[in-house]
């Protein structure tokens, strides 16, 4: 599995627009989405991997 950590310094108040809008620029296709968590899939060589994004605020 292949973590990946974003921190955003700035107060944003749609984090899982500008999630999906990332997912979307890295050639991603969005499978599910909900306030805390967006699934997704990926196209790597010959993979299709299968991802999940957590979103949370501290």
């Amino acid at each position: 599995m292949i973590r990946k950590t974003f921190i955003l310094k700035e107060k944003k108040e749609d984090l899982r627009e500008i999630v999906e809008n990332q997912i979307i620029l890295t050639n991603g296709t969005i499978v599910s989405s909900n306030a805390n968590l967006v699934t997704w899939t990926y196209v790597y060589g010959k993979q299709n991997l299968g991802c999940q994004t957590i979103i949370k605020k501290k």
